[in-house]
């Protein structure tokens, strides 16, 4: 492990040469909440707020924003649904929830979210 004189520590790779500059691998953002209820955040990171944008729809804005628009963004539901994301910018995410089987937006229980790239 090395840690240069800007703060940046780089460590080796498993079993190779290589090195990875480890403040780049980590999340910058996550958020676990409600979409059904009250659009609860049950456990979040860099995340400053919720807004219910109607059925299905919870956009998800960020403490520190990132450095481009469209960030790497993944995510998970429950109750058997389904979790899109679009309407990207630096600052918030537009997130989508909807049944396995269906097309429809729907509120979901729990969504989860992960967010990596570079912040601002």
């Amino acid at each position: 492990m090395a840690i240069d004189t800007s703060g940046q520590v780089t460590i080796r790779g498993e079993g190779s040469a290589t090195t990875t500059n480890l403040q780049q691998g980590l999340n910058k953002a996550y958020c676990t909440f409600a979409q059904s209820s009250s659009h609860t955040i049950n456990d979040s990171f860099n995340i400053s707020g919720l807004s219910d944008d109607g059925t299905g729809q919870t956009t998800v804005s960020y403490t520190n924003v990132f450095s481009v628009a469209k960030h790497p963004v993944a995510g998970t539901s429950n109750w058997n649904g389904v979790f899109t994301h679009d309407t990207y910018t630096t600052g918030s995410n537009l997130i989508r929830g909807r049944g396995a089987n269906s097309s429809s937006l729907d509120d979901r229980g729990t969504l989860t979210m992960l967010c990596g790239g570079t912040l601002a």
